[in-house]
């Protein structure tokens, strides 16, 4: 999971220094991952990762090797008011 969220995080900093996304004020309900981590991450980087630990996980989930949920919010620059993304991965 360190892995995977790394390489989400690097793309929410590419969205950071393309001025796509920026550190702001969240306006809505904090919809996932603890609430407190959640405001300081989009205050202070613009996004927020969270996914649930794996031990967390089901152990049918992980006996199937298959990675938790990852949310990601992300508060934007104002140029982009909404955006859908859809990631497929092959394995």
């Amino acid at each position: 999971m360190t892995g995977l969220k790394s390489v989400y995080q690097g793309v929410c900093e590419t969205s950071v220094r393309n001025g796509v996304v920026a550190p702001g004020t969240w306006n809505t309900a904090v919809p996932f991952g603890d609430p407190e981590t959640f405001k300081k991450n989009i205050e202070e980087k613009g996004y927020y990762i969270y996914s649930i630990p794996v031990s967390q996980q089901a152990q049918v989930e992980r006996e199937a090797r298959k990675a938790p949920l990852v949310q990601i919010a992300v508060k934007t620059a104002g140029a982009i008011h909404s955006t859908n993304v859809m990631i497929y991965v092959n394995l």
